[in-house]
């Protein structure tokens, strides 16, 4: 141990500071700070302390990375990743120029609002260290970051960089779709033009009247929204004065813009903006790299303005329940008064999918006239080469049950099941997990515990549905696997909409679109392997299958018991089962409730002796990932 405190002594002047004598926790330290670079400082750091015998373990790339990762557990790898994410957007972000690198800040913001991802502050993305924006975009987006990255660098026109960066596992399985109406598309089209207009006029003033301009709105325009940059002084960038303009005033936006001018007294620049926008209206006919800012800016702003237009039709004892029944998903917004809040907190956290959260609320409210009004604009995947993609279908008794293969492990791990299937319809009868395939095929799988994913994805607008499952295919192929939900599907509209199949891969979280939902199970066709679990829209609080699970602590002079009420999900029952155990409580086997039961309600437990005491006294229910009550008699 001597060495590795000679070690830890010495590293620390490579602005490394190893606080833990735990040689993982070191590695995972050297890892987020160098990256890439982790063998190089470590190999000279071991050179330095004269441990040369290492050193030559290390001249192979091979034996360098088993030498540093050693076993490489689940969390060593996962830093690897991430570290390794990190260096290649920043290598990537190296190679733009200032202009390219500002307009890559700006389109970030509507590249993760359409892929209802949480926003990064402005006031984040106006740094101009490229290592802190990567880590901005990383903390918002995960391993997700490359595919945005990707997505805003085919839109600057820079698809030398774009084709450098990896695929994600299931880009090349889908396609998108956008399928809006006509009245919103024309909403969409009149702000593309505005926003042209905008560009094309204010481009012809100078750095110093560039500046002027924004001296002289930047006191007018009063909001807090977090997607809607306000510049500063260090920033003087014509782009960012026309998305401020289009996302505040809409259509409206020519007329201010037309007053500011007036003040400059630019009425050159005022003639050629009352020419044209009294003129026909016509597409913009820019290049794609332009194009993309001018179609997403008008995107996000009609986005804005019906929500904006619709939660005015509100009366105030109507627009207060939908804040109050909003609160449970954004808790800020139980402070907010006034609509253009509410709207900004929600397209702040939920993107493209506060309309669709909006739409649901309107309807339960009783406001469906409102509701039909407004225009879902998610972009919907489908399956390339998919078979009866969008079906909703019954449960039927087709599928044959096949018995998986237990593989050894001990107490303390999570078992893994095998499972091998000739050609045809197949169910586990452990997990209920369904596949069809046209071949004989063989794969493996275990249970995992939502722990670490349920927070990213309710800030998503999702909750789990459904067990989480690491599968892994080792022969053949598998054309559909259907994911086990314990959801009462009649408490679920449009059930192809509110229900989605979370795909954890190598480049992060992907959100699926479900090709099927029956009373049981969610459907995807050629599906990618890895983590994978249902989920449904966090807005619907449906009935569920529960499990009651009962242990008692014996030999004692009373009976006590802990009783806990919990989703069907295995991993979690393996996770209560292993903490009672170990404090010596043993199960009792008793049924599960003989009905399905109301997600984020309370549920009463009752004693029929007198003296039986119940902790908590007060009613519980389904809060977090399980509900416990101790009971004595």
């Amino acid at each position: 141990m001597s060495s590795f405190n000679n070690f830890r002594s010495t590293i620390s002047h490579q602005q490394i500071q190893l606080d833990t004598s735990d040689q993982q926790e070191s590695v995972i330290s050297i890892l987020q700070t160098h990256g890439k670079e982790s063998i190089k400082v470590t190999r000279d750091v071991l050179e330095s302390i004269r441990r040369t015998d290492l050193v030559q373990r290390m001249s192979s790339s091979s034996a360098s990375t088993e030498m540093l990762l050693g076993k490489r557990s689940d969390l060593i790898h996962e830093v690897a990743t991430m570290a390794a994410v990190k260096d290649v957007l920043l290598e990537t972000l190296q190679d733009l120029n200032e202009t390219e690198f500002i307009e890559l800040k700006l389109l970030l913001q509507f590249a993760n609002f359409q892929r209802n991802i949480p926003l990064i502050s402005w006031d984040e993305l106006d740094d101009t260290n490229r290592t802190r924006v990567v880590d901005h975009l990383v903390n918002k987006c995960g391993k997700l970051s490359v595919e945005v990255i990707r997505e805003v660098l085919l839109d600057l026109n820079r698809t030398d960089l774009a084709l450098v960066l990896p695929e994600t596992s299931s880009a090349s399985k889908e396609k998108l779709c956008v399928e809006l109406n006509s009245a919103f598309l024309q909403k969409v089209e009149k702000l593309e033009f505005v926003t042209e207009l905008l560009l094309e006029t204010l481009e012809e003033l100078d750095e110093g009247e560039i500046g002027k301009f924004q001296t002289i709105t930047q006191n007018k325009i009063d909001h807090q929204s977090e997607y809607i940059p306000m510049w500063e002084t260090k920033l003087i960038n014509v782009r960012y004065i026309v998305v401020v303009f289009v996302l505040t005033y809409f259509h409206q936006s020519v007329e201010k813009t037309t007053d500011v001018l007036k003040q400059m007294k630019k009425h050159d620049l005022i003639a050629k903006l009352s020419a044209r926008s009294s003129g026909p209206k016509e597409k913009p006919s820019a290049g794609p790299h332009r194009s993309a800012l001018i179609h997403n800016v008008a995107m996000m702003a009609a986005v804005r303005q019906q929500l904006l237009e619709t939660l005015d039709k509100l009366t105030q004892e109507e627009f207060s329940k939908v804040k109050r029944n909003l609160s449970d998903f954004s808790p800020r917004l139980e402070f907010t008064t006034q609509t253009a809040e509410v709207v900004d907190e929600m397209m702040e956290t939920f993107g493209q999918q506060s309309v669709k959260m909006i739409k649901d609320l309107l309807i339960e409210i009783n406001r469906k006239d409102l509701a039909e009004n407004l225009q879902d604009t998610e972009e919907t995947s489908t399956s390339v080469d998919s078979v009866d993609c969008g079906s909703v279908e019954q449960d039927s008794s087709s599928w044959t049950k096949v018995d998986p293969e237990l593989d050894g492990t001990s107490p303390d791990e999570d078992p893994t099941y095998s499972l091998q299937s000739a050609a045809g319809h197949f169910e586990c009868s452990v997990s209920g997990l369904r596949w069809v395939c046209r071949e004989k095929v063989g794969f493996r799988y275990r249970f995992c515990s939502w722990v670490g994913h349920m927070e990213r994805m309710e800030s998503r607008g999702y909750r789990p549905a459904g067990p989480l499952l690491d599968i892994s295919v080792l022969t053949g192929k598998v054309m559909e696997v259907q994911l086990p939900h314990w959801v009462c599907t009649d408490d679920v509209p449009e059930l192809l909409k509110n229900f989605a199949v979370l795909h954890v891969g190598d480049c992060g979280d992907v959100l699926e679109k479900a090709t099927r939902v029956t009373k049981t199970h969610v459907g995807l066709t050629e599906p990618v392997f890895s983590l994978l679990g249902a989920l449904r829209n966090l807005f619907f609080s449906p009935r569920i299958i529960c499990n009651t699970l009962i242990y008692y602590q014996p030999k004692t002079s009373y009976l006590k018991m802990h009783v806990y009420l919990i989703p069907p999900d295995p991993a979690l029952k393996q996770s209560v089962h292993r903490r009672e155990s170990s404090k010596g409580y043993e199960e009792i086997m008793k049924p599960r409730p003989d009905k399905p039961l109301k997600m984020d309600r309370g549920f009463s437990l009752q004693a029929t002796v007198e003296t039986a005491r119940i902790q908590p006294p007060v009613p519980f229910g389904l809060e977090g990932p399980h509900t416990q009550a101790n009971i004595s008699l």
